[in-house]
């Protein structure tokens, strides 16, 4: 099965890339979330490549979820 989307973090850089290998649709959004559940970011992804900077945040564990209308994609994010 073909990769449809591509999620590279960067933690010396605090943040994390999201590439869409297909044209973004208006209902594919990047959500981050803390441990807890909460939502502290939603982004719409409106190009192929967009960045999800993590510097406003403590350090700690979160969970990136990539919704596209081909494939949602989780990744847990390690902010040191």
């Amino acid at each position: 099965m073909r990769q449809v989307i591509d999620i590279q973090a960067d933690s010396s850089k605090n943040k994390v890339t999201v590439q869409l290998l297909h044209t973004p649709e208006k209902e594919d959004c990047i959500t981050v979330y803390d441990v807890s559940g909460k939502i502290l970011q939603q982004v719409k992804i409106n190009r192929r490549n967009t960045a999800i900077s993590f510097q406003p945040f403590v350090p700690g564990i979160y969970i990136i979820i990539v919704n596209s209308i081909k494939k949602t994609k989780a990744l847990r994010y390690l902010r040191k």
